[in-house]
């Protein structure tokens, strides 16, 4: 599902949002600068930044709040969500747009400098939130920077090419953090079921882990990914899976395991180097510069192992995340829970 998008838009406007006045000291010049103002969609707040004396126009906000009036799950529709949110947002700002332009914004034909891509992963049973998160933390490689969120249960990774970041959370926490806040957003869906279909919406996050990939302007920009159009619902899938196999979560093996790792090394020299790290071995006293990152570089994208900063584990881990992380596993469509609120779904 779409969780976040960050619109850009060329349209000719009226400059609006709260000014700031910036002075400079050279020719005692000044500067006014438009910031950021809010556009109610469904009571849903989104941000909209005017830009570049009217001329651009920056949206961004959860796509499905505003439609379903949650985000517990959702659709990957990048260009029908982006399209709805843009023209609600513009109507409610009292923006003129032409013909052509809406047509082209309905194909598609708008930039994206940010987006968030989720997934459900069904807890197996036994496992609680926080012992995956905890898992994450404790034995992830270092080169991924995990951290525990600051908010809420939950732990961020950072993608191996550092132009992405992960978060793996307790969605059911988050959305009962933000029960009495967002109410509203149900209510103009569901009105007076809106108490029902919460405790519903909970019960079906509460059974699931969220997996949510952050992309910003850089990687999209360097994937060609920077347009909606770009993001038909099997790219979607592509990028999300093909960026989750790069984590190689759980990938730092047991003591008693590093003869699995043995086995998977045709390269003697590579072989070699696997040994000295799985014994403590200081590896920068044997090779050289040039020769040490090449091999760390190797295991890294092999194995997902970074000999500069990763050890063994001293025991097995107790949960193995490559079964949690399942992509054939993922929860999608509409929960048979809420079939009798049709409202809460963006079709």
């Amino acid at each position: 599902m779409i969780d976040l998008l960050d619109i850009k838009l060329k349209v000719e406007h009226i400059p609006f949002g709260n000014p700031r006045i910036i002075n400079y000291v050279k020719n005692n010049a000044t500067k006014i600068k438009h910031l950021s103002a809010k556009s109610y969609v469904n009571d849903v707040p989104i941000t909209v930044t005017s830009l570049k004396n009217g001329s651009e126009i920056w949206i961004r906000g959860c796509p499905l709040k505003p439609y379903q009036g949650h985000n517990i799950y959702g659709t990957n529709q990048v260009t029908k969500l982006g399209y709805k949110l843009i023209t609600d947002v513009l109507d409610e700002l009292g923006i003129k747009v032409s013909g052509t332009q809406l047509k082209a914004w309905k194909q598609g034909k708008f930039d994206i400098d940010e987006i968030h891509l989720t997934h459900r992963f069904p807890l197996k049973s036994g496992v609680r939130i926080m012992q995956i998160v905890s898992h994450i933390h404790k034995y992830s490689s270092i080169a991924l920077k995990p951290a525990i969120i600051k908010l809420g249960i939950g732990v961020e990774l950072t993608a191996p090419h550092k132009l992405a970041t992960w978060m793996f959370y307790d969605k059911c926490q988050e959305f009962l953090d933000k029960r009495m806040k967002e109410h509203s957003f149900l209510e103009v869906h569901v009105g007076d079921d809106a108490n029902s279909a919460s405790d519903l919406l909970a019960k079906v996050a509460a059974k699931s882990i969220r997996a949510e990939l952050k992309l910003g302007k850089k990687y999209l920009n360097d994937n060609n990914l920077n347009q909606a159009n770009c993001w038909t619902i099997d790219k979607v899938k592509e990028v999300y899976l093909h960026e989750l196999s790069l984590l190689n979560l759980g990938s730092i093996p047991a003591i008693q395991q590093i003869s699995t790792i043995y086995a998977q090394i045709d390269n003697p020299k590579l072989r070699s180097v696997v040994v000295l790290w799985a014994n403590g071995e200081d590896l920068s006293k044997y090779y050289a510069k040039t020769a040490y990152e090449k091999y760390r570089r190797l295991i890294r994208d092999q194995f997902g192992i970074d000999i500069k900063f990763d050890l063994p584990i001293n025991e097995p881990a107790e949960l193995k995340l490559s079964e949690i992380f399942d992509f054939n596993a993922i929860l999608a469509g509409f929960p048979k829970s809420l079939e009798k609120y049709p409202e809460l779904t963006f079709r």
